[in-house]
């Protein structure tokens, strides 16, 4: 199914490369190629500084709740966080109950949107048992090249992100030129689906490098190319991406709450 969508969308780009010439072909290829890295880049720095705002702001209540009101205080406040967490959830499950006797339309949205993530997060991670997925190609490589430092960090998603918004781009910038098909399809899928297609990407790293630090284990495989560096500075670089992909995935879905 991949390789068929593949071959459309080569098919179509050179059709379009007839039509519109290698200079307007061009054009359009570095614009969507710097938009995609600026918005890469914009939703990274956006993402860490509504973390470290939220982390200090959530620290500062601990303390001044703990002086307040000692330990009894901050437990209080952090049974109300859960409380709030399940009071989401239910409603969430409610609305889409409702949605399903009331607005079909809706509900089918949601239920989409949901699909794709779960869909991105599977095929990244390695589906559910994290073996494999789209990290583990390396080993295509051989087993020397297993766990470089491209492949499990951040890298990989960051690179993974920048090709899907790349040809996102690409197809926006098609349809502006007045072209339908496969280019319509995929602007279209941009303008509803692409916070949560990158969030289940994002989250699917998260898993597959959560597992592959061994949190519950002494060892783990270490990075290759990385020399000198101690069992626990491995695990640390391993634990240390997956968290940023976490923030990274959290931040995305935020966009995207209904």
């Amino acid at each position: 199914m991949g390789e068929i969508a593949v071959k459309t969308l080569h098919s179509n780009l050179l059709d379009a490369y007839r039509v519109l010439g290698n200079r307007r072909m061009m054009d359009i290829i570095s614009k969507s190629a710097k938009g995609a890295v600026r918005e890469v880049i914009r939703s990274k720095l956006i993402s860490m500084e509504s973390f470290i705002t939220s982390t200090v702001n959530g620290a500062r209540k601990v303390v001044s709740t703990f002086k307040k009101d000692g330990l009894k205080g901050v437990g209080k406040l952090f049974l109300n966080k859960a409380e709030r967490l399940i009071y989401d959830v239910k409603n969430f499950s409610i609305e889409l109950v409702d949605n399903f006797k009331n607005d079909r339309r809706k509900f089918l949205r949601k239920v989409s949107k949901m699909a794709v993530f779960s869909t991105t997060a599977l095929i990244y991670e390695g589906g559910f048992d994290l073996e494999g997925g789209i990290p583990d190609t390396d080993l295509k490589l051989g087993i020397g090249h297993h766990r470089n430092i491209v492949s499990h960090t951040i890298i990989l998603p960051l690179f993974t992100e920048f090709s899907i918004r790349f040809i996102l781009n690409v197809a926006e910038e098609m349809v502006k030129e007045g072209y339908e098909g496969i280019w319509k399809k995929l602007y279209d899928f941009k303008k509803e689906y692409s916070d949560v297609l990158i969030g289940g990407l994002w989250f699917g790293a998260m898993m597959h490098l959560f597992k592959d630090s061994a949190p519950f284990s002494d060892r783990t495989k270490p990075l290759v190319g990385l020399h000198g560096l101690s069992m626990e500075t491995h695990k640390r670089i391993l634990s240390a991406s997956s968290a940023l992909a976490g923030i990274f995935s959290y931040e995305a879905l935020k966009k995207r709450r209904d």
